[in-house]
């Protein structure tokens, strides 16, 4: 006789005693910190309260024996513990009672029921069980001393563009549009809203007294021109300081201008990937190069900054209060369309020369907006691929002009300088890495 046969008795489906113990262990698992939960709960002075290991460990066991008996007793089962779960939630003598321990008993009765036919499945989520009911203080300081109104609200408009819009939105070219595809703009508008949230909760969780130059990162991921502009007012207010600290606050904005300009690169391999995936590859070694070349120079400039002085604890202006910014996102979306379409026209009319030049000029307004344009018509055919790689550098480069220029506009003189002269390097770096591709 087979060891298979000795753990399966006569008459009961295969499995079965893989399942009862799947589903005792469950009980036992949730019961135990439900055990320990009333055991604290006695001694701060509550009253006896509500199922224990015990109780747990026999509601499993039996939604486990009634899977085996039949439907029927399955759903005679799930009443009784409806029952005797709303009993105990009447009867409580609580000021403020919870169903967290009533819940729990009918959510381990239904694993228990799961645990014959899935015992895998059903093993992972008593386990999950477990933990929700174990986490209860840290998810309760979370919700509430975490978190602000205004985070849990951002939440649950991301979530509701990701969830709800994004699957709404029609998934085909419109030739009204110039064959955009609506869906694939909307893509790239919760893309933009999933990078500054990630900036947001990188600095929620860093703290901004790390320094400006997580900050400019962080917020270079919205717009890095605007984070130049902001870090400049940062180093002008310091400048006119005169202090040492100041002097060391000053260098410190320039770290945060020069990071925001490492997440420009990274952005438009993200933005490759939700544009025109096939195309990453043949962007990644001049955008890497790119991103490595302000790294270095933003690594400089924090090397130069020393210690961060009496104002290390100053909210960084560069980052929005918003978890993320929903218009700036849609107006990229709506922007980037108009872009694909002008850009489109050009290459149509005026051949290599009209699509250089539509990309040049975008690129002062928006450099991620004008390169997925130009990525998009790559991808369809419209244009060839070394003129598409030419039109989106050239792009690059304008908004890296852009950026010069609102250095000078914003920030003290050496501020300008320092950028016009760290920009420059960077667009050699770029142009020498096109031209060996």
């Amino acid at each position: 006789m087979s060891v298979a046969q000795i753990l399966q008795p006569a008459g009961l489906p295969a499995g079965s005693l893989i399942g009862l113990g799947t589903a005792l262990g469950i009980g036992l698992l949730i019961g135990l910190e439900r055990e320990r939960r009333k055991d604290r709960a006695r001694a701060e002075g509550g009253g006896r309260g509500f199922a224990g290991i015990r109780s747990f460990a026999m509601a499993a066991l039996a939604g486990a024996v009634a899977q085996l008996l039949g439907v029927a007793l399955a759903v005679v089962g799930a009443l009784l513990v409806g029952a005797l779960v709303v009993a105990a939630y009447v009867r409580s003598t609580d000021a403020d009672p919870g169903v967290t321990t009533e819940i729990a008993l009918f959510a381990t009765y239904l694993l228990g029921l799961l645990a014959v036919p899935q015992p895998a499945l059903a093993a992972g989520l008593g386990v999950a069980v477990a933990l929700l009911l174990a986490s209860r203080e840290m998810l309760h300081r979370f919700t509430t001393r975490t978190l602000a109104a205004h985070e849990v609200r951002d939440g649950l408009l991301l979530a509701a563009a990701v969830l709800i819009v994004l699957p709404l939105t029609p998934d085909a070219p419109i030739a009204a549009l110039g064959g955009i595809n609506p869906r694939s703009l909307w893509r790239l508008a919760v893309l933009l809203m999933l990078l500054q949230a990630a900036g947001y909760v990188a600095l929620r969780l860093m703290g901004a007294q790390r320094g400006l130059a997580l900050a400019g990162l962080a917020s270079g991921f919205v717009s890095s021109t605007a984070t130049v502009a902001s870090m400049g007012r940062k180093a002008r207010d310091s400048a006119q300081a005169g202090s040492a600290a100041a002097k060391s606050l000053e260098r410190a904005a320039l770290a945060g201008a020069l990071a925001s300009c490492v997440a420009t690169p990274l952005q438009l391999l993200a933005l490759t990937l939700a544009v025109a995936p096939a195309l990453f590859s043949s962007y990644l070694p001049v955008a890497a190069a790119a991103a490595v070349a302000a790294a270095l120079l933003a690594f400089w400039a924090v090397r130069g900054a020393g210690t961060r002085g009496p104002d290390a604890n100053c909210e960084a202006q560069a980052v929005e209060p918003e978890v993320f910014n929903a218009r700036h996102a849609v107006l990229f979306a709506l922007l980037l369309a108009g872009i694909t379409v002008l850009v489109g026209l050009a290459s149509r009319y005026l051949g290599s020369t009209g699509t250089a030049l539509a990309s040049l000029l975008a690129g002062f307004a928006d450099f991620h907006a004008a390169a997925g344009g130009v990525m998009s018509l790559q991808q369809s055919g419209a244009i060839p691929a070394h003129q598409a790689h030419v039109a989106v550098w050239l792009a690059f480069t304008a908004n890296a002009l852009a950026k010069v220029g609102v250095a000078w506009v914003a920030g003290p003189r050496r501020y300008g300088q320092a950028m016009t002269a760290a920009l420059g390097l960077t667009l050699g770096v770029v142009w020498l890495a096109v031209s060996l591709t």
